[in-house]
């Protein structure tokens, strides 16, 4: 079923001056452009359309847009619509971004585009939703920045959903006889502001409204501007998301050999009831599966680690587009109630934050450095230590010739400042038992060592 059936459109002539005048400037980003995929947190506020969602990030609305689907089966369109209004409510989701080559979110005017979501309150993606309500229908492969009818098809179909709800909500044109109340492109879906047209706009595009508020605005970005400077506050959220690949995986939920950040270690999900078996082969069949281990934070930040292995608050199965409760049920198995654990992280964890000198020492590994501390040594770590730091934004190809390349501007021996973390009970903060520094800043090059491993890693 085409996309362009899915929402019958309702002719306005808002919607068609807003579709003649800007869709055919809202080109999508060039296709065959290097990209990867990479999660964003963020926030769930509504659906627009099936494929055109409005989120948060960082603060900020963004509507972002997903693949084409093609539904292979005849449902009811208007219980549909209802059915996205009552059943995606506003929470916490994980985008799985599209950025290019230059690590930057993928654009096409003011819309984002990404792979699924993952909503961390049903604790399944987007797309499984919908198939868990019981809708058939087939995923395009092709990143949607790459199909530009597609684009204009979706940003047309936004257009005229928010153009209808603009024209809704002053209440001065007469409804339809038979027309829905309320569709999934202008209701939200629990909570969050009403995304104005301006968002699915060319950029720098900016409404009347806003253009006689521009004085206004001015004046508060001045005072904004000559606030006092707010010092850097850090927290971590009660799980994090690490990538790898999944090892042997027992009845029991324990999972043995897996890959998490190029590290070997036994990991323990949420296990089935004991009277139900999981099926050697199946099991068999997730090893080396491309996977994000959820893991579990204790009420101090700290990874939780019991009987030799990280527990899991989740896994998603990223090749297959499955939760652990989705290859669960997938299988036949009921799915394990949730667990309730005092111990468990169950809002974000502030941190503490100490800034130390010393010297570095070289890059050990893409995301790993080695440094020794002048005196006096913050409490918790040795004179020589070797601590996890941010990686560089784009992948090393070779890391004896980048790490050859940094060393000139980073070369072994040099003053560092270095920003530790520090849990809130005040010993180092660590990920996968690695202590951890927010940055290293070289004083006689003016420079982060994050800087330096960007310009490192240029062709």
């Amino acid at each position: 079923m085409p996309f362009s059936r899915f929402f019958p459109s309702r002719s306005s002539l808002i919607a068609f001056l807003y579709i003649v005048l800007y869709i055919a400037r809202i080109g999508p980003a060039d296709a065959g452009i290097d990209y990867r995929i990479s999660t964003v947190n963020g926030t769930w506020l509504m659906n627009m359309t099936t494929t055109l969602i409005q989120g948060e990030i960082n603060g900020k609305p963004e509507v972002v847009c997903l693949p084409r689907i093609e539904f292979t089966s005849e449902f009811d369109r208007d219980e549909f619509k209802q059915r996205l209004k009552a059943g995606i409510r506003k929470q916490d989701v994980v985008f799985h971004i599209y950025h290019d080559e230059l690590n930057k979110p993928i654009r096409s005017g003011n819309v984002l585009f990404a792979s699924d979501i993952y909503l961390k309150t049903l604790k399944m993606s987007y797309f499984a939703t919908l198939r868990s309500w019981g809708y058939k229908f087939k995923v395009s492969r092709q990143p949607p920045f790459e199909d530009r009818a597609y684009v204009q098809e979706v940003q047309s179909q936004g257009l005229l959903e928010m153009s209808a709800a603009l024209k809704d909500g002053q209440g001065n044109a007469p409804k339809a006889p038979g027309a829905a109340k309320t569709s999934a492109g202008t209701s939200g879906s629990g909570g969050g502001g009403m995304m104005s047209i301006a968002h699915l706009l060319p950029e720098g595009y900016l409404p009347p409204e806003v253009r006689k508020m521009k004085k206004e605005l001015d004046r508060k970005l001045r005072e904004i501007k000559t606030r006092p400077f707010k010092a850097e506050v850090i927290s971590v959220d009660p799980v994090r998301w690490a990538g790898g690949r999944m090892g042997r995986l027992l009845p029991d939920g324990t999972a043995t050999s897996c890959t998490i950040e190029g590290r070997a270690v036994a990991i323990r999900l949420p296990a089935p009831p004991s009277s139900t078996q999981l099926k050697p082969e199946a099991c068999a069949a997730l090893a080396s599966q491309a996977c994000e281990f959820i893991l579990q934070r204790d009420t101090n930040g700290r990874e939780i680690f019991r009987d030799g292995a990280y527990i899991l608050a989740d896994l998603y199965l990223t090749d297959l587009g499955l939760t652990w409760n989705d290859w669960l049920e997938s299988q036949g198995v009921t799915p394990p109630p949730p667990v309730s654990d005092p111990t468990y992280a169950t809002a974000p964890i502030q941190l503490k934050i100490q800034v130390a000198n010393g010297i570095w020492m070289g890059l050990k590994a893409p995301a790993l450095g080695a440094m020794k501390f002048d005196a006096p040594i913050p409490e918790g770590l040795s004179a020589a230590e070797i601590i996890r730091i941010p990686p560089a934004e784009q992948p090393i190809r070779d890391f004896t010739s980048f790490s050859a390349k940094l060393a000139i501007d980073a070369p072994v021996h040099a003053p560092v400042n270095v920003t530790l973390l520090f849990f809130p009970d005040g010993s180092p903060y660590e990920e996968m038992g690695q202590k951890r520094a927010q940055r290293i800043f070289f004083p006689k090059k003016q420079a982060t060592l994050l800087m330096l491993m960007n310009a490192a890693n240029k062709p």
